[in-house]
């Protein structure tokens, strides 16, 4: 079980020390950084977790039962009223090609899986919906965080990879067609931008949508508003997942086992 020291950050929680331990896990304080203030950060022993699939039906339990947590597709809506840990669930048995969206509530014990044929590619959460790329299917799939029902599927570009949510749309990429699909979450809309390269992974931030391009060995940098390939940047061997922050954008470099740093500007 993953243990925190002071100072460590976690997401946008700064650990400051700890509060309590227990059999179920351990209790941090924490300071939530973007609305200071004071939170308890708990951490479930996983002899708690998914295996034993506590609170789940006995179909979805023997479902995922022995799957894991992909922790790069593990994804927080931070609502007042819905709250929630979002990730995919990874079968390991016989049943290996399906997986599962699951929302865990904040107590740990209250979950909901929905079951994705084929499984999930990658997945976002934005205000009120939650969106993941079928692996089986070209299209997106819109789950709304209060219901956690299923709104829409939506058809996009072949093989869709990457996702992410940013500058009022979501942005897909479509590795089969070479392109970037940006969806308009209110209407529905799609719109292609064409790429000269095959897409992987995608973020948003610093006013520009980036894309991964494990092929090409580059970083694209395009302008949400025009739609249009801003920059092209080589990178080193096989870049493949990429987070924004702090005026950089950070790439894991596959079969270098490195991580690289490209600083921009605005």
């Amino acid at each position: 079980m993953p243990e925190f020291v002071p100072g460590e950050v976690f997401g946008d929680l700064r650990v400051e020390g700890l509060a309590g331990r227990g059999g179920m896990g351990i209790v941090y304080r924490a300071t939530q950084l973007v609305l200071e203030r004071t939170v308890a950060l708990k951490v479930i022993n996983p002899v708690f977790g998914f295996s034993r699939g506590r609170g789940l039906s006995p179909a979805v339990r023997g479902g995922i039962q022995g799957g894991g947590i992909d922790r790069a597709s593990a994804r927080r809506a931070d609502l007042p009223r819905w709250a929630a840990l979002w990730a995919r669930i990874r079968n390991r048995g016989n049943d290996k090609h399906n997986e599962y969206v699951v929302r865990i509530d904040p107590d740990g014990y209250k979950r909901i899986a929905i079951l994705v044929p084929g499984g999930v590619q990658d997945l976002a959460v934005a205000g009120r919906s939650i969106w993941f790329t079928n692996r089986a299917t070209p299209t997106v799939t819109q789950i709304a965080v209060a219901t956690s029902q299923i709104r829409n599927v939506i058809p996009v570009g072949r093989d869709p990879k990457g996702l992410a949510v940013g500058e009022g749309a979501v942005w897909v990429a479509a590795s089969g067609d070479d392109n970037i699909t940006r969806i308009n979450p209110r209407s529905l809309e799609r719109k292609s931008i064409a790429l000269k390269a095959t897409p992987d992974r995608v973020a948003v931030g610093g006013g520009s949508v980036w894309v991964t391009s494990r092929a090409a060995a580059r970083l694209l940098r395009i302008n949400p508003r025009s739609r249009k390939i801003r920059e092209t940047i080589p990178t080193g061997y096989d870049p493949f997942a990429l987070e924004v922050a702090n005026d950089s954008v950070w790439l894991t470099l596959v079969r270098e086992n490195a991580v690289q740093g490209v600083r921009y500007f605005r």
